[in-house]
This record gives C-alpha cells, sequence and structure tokens, in this order.
C-alpha cells in the first residue's frame, strides 16, 4: 500500500477513534450542550437550520453517491466506485442498525424538525462525513495529476474548508433543531470517518489509485 494512502488512512482512523472518544466524553453534558445550542434556535430561523439540515439527508446525498459512481466507472475506476458504493451502504445500515439496537430517545424538547426512530448515533452527521470526505479525496486525485501549481495552493485547500464545513454544520444543525444531542452528532461523524477510510482500504487493497500525495514543484531549467 502506498505510502500517502496508508498515511491518510490511519488519519482518518485516528480522528474517527477521536470522535468516539468525545461522543463518549460528550454524553456527561449532552443535556447542558443541547439546551445551550436549542435556545439559540427560534421560529425566524429554524428553516434556515431545516435547511441545512437537508445537506446531510438521505434524499440529498444519495443522488451525489449515485453522480460520483458514475462519474468513477466512465472514468475507468471501477473499483472505487464499487468501494464508494459499499461505503455508503454501509455507513447506512450501520446507523440504522445501532438507532435499533442501542434504543436512545430523542431530546426531551419540542423539536424544529421532523425526526424519525432513534437518536444515537446521526445518521444525518454520518453521511454528511463520509460523502464530503469522500469528495475531498477525488478532487486531491485530480489535483495531483493536474500541474497547476495554483490549483494546488490555492482552490484545494478553499474545496477542503467548504467540505469539511459542510458535515460541522449539518451536526449544529440537528442540535439546534432538539432532534439530537451533541454526542449522537460525534457518533456519526465518527461512523463517517470510519466507513470512508475502509473503502479507501477496500479502492487500494484492489489495485486503485491511492490517496494523493502532492508533486514536488519542477524547478525551472538551470536551476540547481
Amino acid at each position: 500500500m502506498p505510502a500517502a494512502s496508508a498515511a491518510s488512512e490511519r488519519f482518518l482512523i485516528t480522528a474517527c477513534l477521536a470522535f468516539l472518544a468525545v461522543a463518549v466524553f460528550l454524553q456527561n453534558f449532552d443535556d447542558p450542550l443541547l439546551h445551550a445550542v436549542y435556545r439559540w434556535t427560534h421560529a425566524q430561523n429554524a428553516g434556515f437550520w431545516r435547511g441545512v439540515s437537508l445537506l446531510g439527508s438521505g434524499v440529498t446525498l444519495t443522488p451525489v453517491v449515485a453522480a460520483l459512481v458514475l462519474a468513477l466507472i466512465w472514468r475507468g475506476q471501477s473499483m472505487g466506485a464499487m468501494a464508494l458504493a459499499f461505503g455508503w451502504a454501509a455507513t447506512s445500515l450501520t446507523v440504522e442498525y445501532l438507532k435499533w439496537l442501542l434504543d436512545r430517545g430523542r431530546p426531551g424538547v419540542t423539536p424544529w424538525d421532523f425526526a424519525r426512530g432513534n437518536a444515537f448515533p446521526s445518521g444525518h452527521a454520518a453521511q454528511a462525513f463520509y460523502v464530503c470526505i469522500s469528495l475531498g479525496w477525488e478532487f486531491a486525485r485530480l489535483s495531483a495529476r493536474d500541474g497547476a501549481k495554483r490549483f494546488r495552493r490555492i482552490v484545494r485547500p478553499g474545496i477542503w474548508a467548504i467540505l469539511l464545513g459542510i458535515p460541522v454544520a449539518v451536526g449544529y444543525s440537528r442540535v439546534a433543531l432538539g432532534v439530537h444531542w451533541p454526542s449522537d452528532i460525534a457518533a456519526g461523524w465518527a461512523l463517517g470517518l470510519f466507513f470512508c477510510a475502509l473503502a479507501q482500504v477496500l479502492r487500494t487493497s484492489a489495485g486503485g489509485p491511492a490517496a494523493p500525495r502532492a508533486r514536488p514543484e519542477r524547478g525551472t531549467p538551470g536551476e540547481s
């Protein structure tokens, strides 16, 4: 396995474990944190947070995953497409299984949005993190093949900032709307990261393209 790919996977697994630890820790402070965030949400801004929450819903993200899978197949990366689809399905199914197994109720506040089933973990948080990190890796692979120094130094960091900001905003929105505890969100993020790392392992172990590493810039002729 290439060193760059292994480093990326180790980072995701480390982040996953960190989020799990945060989820366990936050359970001691779920109630005060929930009420601190929830009381800032009022009728006039609940609609905004419902819109943000939609960015993590299966209705929004399933077409994104389908489009990315088709794009990978079109580029001849069938193993990458299969790994991505597997990770998406595994994320969604694991969330539903854990909700059933742990049977944790929703917060006891008046919700500003409809939510079905149990609370732990947050499916919106898990799905948003999985899709956004997967998209980030695909953009990074494309930019690694692009010789444009400006793209790598300016555009790619901006794309990553947006893609990381989306699941953070989605997680906050679920708490603000009163449908999740903060620890539900952290656990969802951990699941999304775990299955993203697993999809990457499957992809590289089957001979697919590894996680990208920035190319060294070539010097101009005559430079030592």
